[in-house]
């Protein structure tokens, strides 16, 4: 199967900051490993889509005006590879080794439905740091918001029925109770496989992660964990995020 098929689906979500785009593709661009497919899913408007000139496969999709979840939907839909990983513009590999490091550790482990791996936590108020998230945790609503430390063996998302098209937020983290509600295997690595623009986040969108966390974890798990990570768990990131996006709000633009 792993001939027939690429080993990886790479789907860039290109919604915003499209002028990052160059610093994601040259990475992709870079690796040795090149078994893998990209296929670019553009917010903008078919008239404002530019040519890309790539030494990989790469096919351009529009996405405009659709939910995040709808467009990862489509991303899989159009997908052949055996994985699926998803980036956004600006997010770039660390190594020219990272695909083929990611296929050692899928042939390793007999294909796994999820890959995951540490990544770089961005706080606005203290400098980056290599994270991970136990999967054995996810009930308390700890799973990283940046999609591209996480594999998604593509046939298990298929038979789970994709990612909910209503979730603008948070439908990887969906996905990922989903499967490991369904006893999913998944096998983790310590690398730092991808390093990221800082994406500031405006209070809606702060507010919009909140509620969808609340919403899967009532829907995957009951009302006693969506209370709890509302009630218990420690949310200062979230409040300081949110706040950092009420002060840009009201006082950046003075500035």
């Amino acid at each position: 199967m792993m001939d027939a098929f690429p080993l990886l689906s790479v789907a860039i979500l290109a919604d915003s900051q499209h002028h990052f785009l160059h610093q994601t593709l040259e990475s992709i661009a870079n690796q040795e490993e090149k078994n893998f497919e990209v296929l670019l899913l553009d917010s903008r408007p078919s008239y404002e889509w530019q040519p890309f000139k790539c030494s990989f496969p790469l096919s351009v999709h529009q996405a405009e005006g659709q939910t995040e979840g709808a467009v990862m939907n489509r991303a899989l839909t159009l997908s052949r590879g055996i994985y699926i990983q998803f980036l956004r513009p600006g997010e770039r590999f660390l190594s020219c080794q990272a695909t083929a490091y990611v296929g050692q550790l899928a042939q390793e482990n007999n294909c796994p439905e999820i890959l995951y791996s540490a990544f770089l936590q961005k706080d606005p108020e203290q400098p980056p740091r290599a994270a991970t998230f136990p999967l054995h945790l996810i009930k308390q609503g700890i799973a990283p918001t940046n999609l591209h430390a996480q594999w998604f063996l593509r046939s298990a998302l298929i038979a789970l029925g994709g990612f909910n098209p209503h979730y603008h937020r948070r439908p990887s983290f969906d996905a990922l109770c989903a499967l490991m509600k369904n006893h999913s295997r998944a096998v983790y690595s310590r690398r730092v496989f991808v390093d990221c623009e800082s994406r500031p986040s405006t209070a809606i969108q702060t507010a919009g992660f909140a509620l969808e966390t609340c919403k899967i974890l009532y829907r995957r798990f009951g009302l006693w964990y969506a209370l709890r990570w509302l009630f218990v768990q420690d949310r200062a990131l979230l409040a300081r995020r949110l706040w950092k996006a009420i002060k840009d709000a009201f006082w950046g633009a003075r500035a």
